[in-house]
């Protein structure tokens, strides 16, 4: 996270059909994440409507997106395990 910023903890539901379950989550803003894995902001944009990349995204605003730091370290190892050929 180059520009400096901390993961933002973000209260979140932990089941969609419980409300009253709730977990504090770490999450990176889409700008950073971009950074983090090397592509364009609008790159993750069409991820997310294609149903690729990180999981988890969560629309703050409507210029806002965050995601989990959890699921940007389990994509990073995935991508790198396909990339080295061991899948």
């Amino acid at each position: 996270m180059g520009s400096g910023l901390a993961p933002v903890p973000v209260l979140v539901s932990a089941c969609q059909s419980d409300c009253s379950a709730t977990a504090l989550v770490e999450r990176i803003p889409a700008r950073e994440v971009a950074k983090i894995l090397g592509v364009k902001v609008a790159t993750l944009s069409k991820w997310r409507y294609l149903g690729k990349g990180p999981r988890g995204w969560l629309r703050i605003s409507s210029t806002c997106v965050t995601y989990p730091v959890s699921e940007i370290s389990r994509f990073l190892a995935e991508r790198t395990t396909l990339k080295g050929g061991e899948k």
